[in-house]
């Protein structure tokens, strides 16, 4: 089972963004929850096939962002574990690997070069 198995890229994004305000301080989970999980329980308990207890899902993510977090390469290494965000506009792309990558969303053009 992944993240993106039960949340929507939109969900993922704003998981990782309270992840940034929250992590450490014991309310991750419980806000995940509240904000996330609890008010999709049906479309999540459909999309896994089976019924979860939201604060299991919620503490599942949180356990998958703090392992991508103590993933995070040496400096001088090719790849990162990040959150992928658009280098025009700024549109969230998701989270995963990047390998010296310089991501933009479908509606964005390239650069140009000379």
């Amino acid at each position: 089972m992944t993240l993106k198995d039960f949340l929507t890229d939109a969900e993922l994004a704003r998981a990782i963004e309270i992840w940034h305000e929250l992590k450490g301080t014991g309310r991750f989970a419980a806000e995940v929850e509240r904000q996330l999980i609890a008010p999709n329980m049906a479309r999540i308990n459909q999309a896994l096939g089976q019924e979860n207890h939201p604060r299991y899902l919620a503490y599942a993510v949180e356990f998958v962002l703090t392992e991508c977090e103590h993933q995070q390469p040496q400096p001088g290494y090719l790849w990162e574990m990040a959150e992928d965000r658009c280098q025009t506009c700024g549109r969230t792309l998701g989270f995963g690997v990047r390998f010296l990558h310089v991501g933009r969303c479908d509606t964005c053009l390239p650069p140009t070069t000379h």
